[in-house]
């Protein structure tokens, strides 16, 4: 499968670890995204009272990782917005640490954001 470019869309993923089952969810994303896709910028902020997701141990020199300390409840809109205030690029998708999209969907998407005024997927 030839990975498919994004065109520099910011992708930013909320996160919390809840469970071991939410951070294999969010590897299988990120490694999903990584294989799928080209062009992209990857983005993860987590919150919660201490980082958990350890980041060096998954690094590949492109995605970012930002953490915000936080005791309530987990704040999804804050991450994201924070994603959206640090991305480098003016498209952005918000995506789900434990969802993985049809990438033919993904790039229509994509460029029905970037070629046409008809649509703000």
């Amino acid at each position: 499968m030839t990975p498919t470019s994004l065109r520099g869309v910011s992708v930013i993923i909320a996160y919390r670890q809840t469970s071991a089952e939410r951070l294999d969810n969010l590897l299988v994303t990120i490694g999903f995204l990584r294989k799928t896709y080209t062009a992209f910028e990857l983005i993860i902020v987590e919150s919660d009272d201490r980082p958990k997701f350890d980041f060096h141990a998954h690094y590949d020199g492109k995605t970012q990782y930002h953490f915000f300390e936080d005791h309530g409840p987990f704040n999804r809109s804050r991450l994201l917005n924070h994603g959206a205030k640090i991305s480098q690029s003016s498209d952005i998708c918000f995506h789900d640490a434990d969802m993985i999209g049809w990438s033919q969907q993904m790039r229509s998407a994509v460029d029905a954001l970037m070629d046409s005024d008809t649509s703000d997927v």
